[in-house]
């Protein structure tokens, strides 16, 4: 059996689908990418509708996000954070 994955609030759903659609293929390369992620999830994870963990982890199930890129994308958002 396979684990259950949580249902996500669709704002919340919506915000992460935009932080890494941006551009098409996103790793988090450039400053405006990373920049965009912040601004994008910053309402979700301010409001608690998603932790950076849930973020990151959900980031990285999509095709187009390697774990170099989740790393980038964590780091942003904690820098963020403090």
């Amino acid at each position: 059996m396979y684990p259950q994955v949580p249902v996500l609030d669709p704002e919340a759903q919506k915000a992460l689908d935009r932080a890494v659609l941006f551009g098409g293929h996103n790793n988090w390369t450039g400053s405006h990418e990373r920049e965009h992620a912040r601004k994008v999830l910053d309402a979700v994870l301010r409001g608690g509708l998603i932790d950076v963990d849930t973020a990151v982890g959900c980031a990285l199930a999509h095709a187009g996000v390697s774990e170099v890129g989740a790393k980038k994308l964590r780091s942003s958002l904690e820098r963020k954070r403090r």
